[in-house]
């Protein structure tokens, strides 16, 4: 016991180390992208209509009631503060990471296999995204009920079957990939029994299929489907490739996704998979629940980001752990040498890739700032954001964030800027990146 207590919280060390070489300097870091909208929404929300607005049919972009709940529960503990939201995401993280060490325990029975685990998930450079993205936390909130639903429904008893069903319905209503949830946990049932728990299984299919038809109405009125940013089409199976790829090759490949050598690359893993699954039944399941895993960001005209890797990067470390097992002791030295200089080398490169995202996110942040410290002043009526380097909504709830209803946020181009030009109003341009207020004038005469 005591042995086991110890090695316990030897992984936690590890996995704390891990996350903490790989991402200590994310809690300095800014809001980014859709975080400030999200964000707003959290700040906006009042009690009494956050549940209207959660589940609100009339909704046009992705339904996802439980980050509601999510984003206005801790806007009340952190508010405008990121080193706690960045916190949370890194929190997330290693809890994921600490899950799936211990299903791979519980399955192998080999510590080995558990913290190989355990280091592929959480320094692997793949899904780093939705480790520094405060608004893709939806990615590490459906990991990590994903591993407690696989905990649950292998687990026996009625009151964990309905633990794991509960959990599949929150992943469900965090992200639409949930949904590939219907496929692996049968699978895991496979893999380890040899056979389907019926009750489960049928309450699964049924959750499943209630899902489906909510989904279908909102698809029907989604902003990015509408806009034809979702489509069927031959990018689908090159999306699936390069997903596939990027799960064994992520060093070179996750930040320029639309890279040709990626299709080659999944192209060649899928014809190897599938000879595995020839030869080995069980192969087959994995290829199942991978494909399922991936699934959900194919349908994306351009390649699939990097945040939408999480649930995959975790399914293929727990297939590295699982083959961790056929590796012949004389080698396993080797072997051993072989995992650490791959994390060091994919540490070195989620380092390098978060300062880059950092940089880039910084224009927005420096935005919101700007108009934070602005608003302190003086009322204003309008805020004109000349050409910023951010996308248009994402510059408008920052300054909305920072400063509620008014000023009210304005992006246009330089050439627009006379044109607008009221009482109460600042003009906001940015310079090599810097947002800084070139214009401001005064109240009515």
């Amino acid at each position: 016991m005591m042995r086991r207590v110890a090695v316990a919280c030897a992984m936690a060390l590890a996995g704390a180390l891990a996350v903490w070489l790989a991402y200590g300097a994310l809690p300095a870091r800014g809001f980014a992208a859709d975080d400030f909208e999200w964000l707003l929404r959290a700040r906006l929300a009042e009690p009494a209509a956050l549940w209207a607005a959660a589940f609100d049919p009339a909704q046009t972009h992705f339904f996802r009631p439980v980050m509601w709940f999510w984003f206005a529960g801790w806007w009340r503990v952190f508010g405008a503060d990121p080193p706690g939201w960045h916190l949370v995401s890194l929190l997330l993280w290693l809890a994921a990471g600490a899950l799936l060490a211990l299903l791979v325990w519980r399955l192998t029975r080999d510590g080995a296999a558990a913290l190989l685990a355990l280091l592929a998930l959480l320094v692997h450079p793949a899904p780093f995204e939705a480790v520094v993205w405060i608004s893709a936390q939806s990615d590490l909130i459906l990991l990590g009920l994903a591993l407690v639903s696989l905990h649950l429904w292998l687990t026996p008893g009625w009151l964990a079957a309905g633990g794991a069903l509960l959990a599949v319905a929150l992943g469900l209503l965090t992200k639409e990939s949930g949904a590939s949830l219907a496929l692996a946990l049968p699978v895991a049932s496979l893999l380890r029994d040899g056979a389907l728990p019926r009750g489960r299984t049928a309450g699964l299919v049924v959750l499943g299929l209630l899902y489906g038809a909510v989904q279908l109405w909102f698809v029907r009125q989604n902003e990015l489907v509408a806009a034809s940013q979702y489509a069927i089409g031959w990018h689908i199976p090159a999306n699936l490739a390069r997903g596939l790829a990027l799960l064994v090759a992520p060093l070179p490949g996750t930040v320029a996704a639309d890279a040709a050598w990626l299709v080659v690359l999944g192209g060649v893993l899928a014809l190897l998979l599938a000879g595995a699954a020839w030869r080995r039944p069980a192969w087959r399941g994995v290829g199942v629940v991978l494909a399922g895993v991936l699934l959900p960001a194919a349908p994306f005209v351009s390649p699939p980001d990097s945040r939408y890797l999480a649930l995959a990067v975790a399914c293929a470390a727990g297939v590295a752990a699982w083959q961790w097992r056929t590796v012949a002791p004389r080698w396993r030295r080797l072997a051993w040498l072989l995992v650490a200089l791959a994390c060091i080398g994919a540490t070195l490169e989620i380092r390098q890739r978060e300062a880059a995202f950092a940089a880039g996110a910084a224009p927005g942040h420096a935005l919101y700032l700007l108009a934070r410290d602005t608003c302190a002043g003086p009322a204003l009526n309008r805020a004109l954001i000349i050409d910023p380097p951010v996308a248009a909504p994402h510059a408008r709830a920052a300054v909305r964030l920072a400063c509620g209803e008014r000023p009210r946020p304005i992006v246009l181009g330089a050439a627009e800027v006379a044109d607008e030009l009221r009482s109460n109003t600042i003009v906001i341009a940015f310079r090599s990146g810097t947002p800084q207020i070139v214009e401001r004038t005064g109240p009515p005469r």
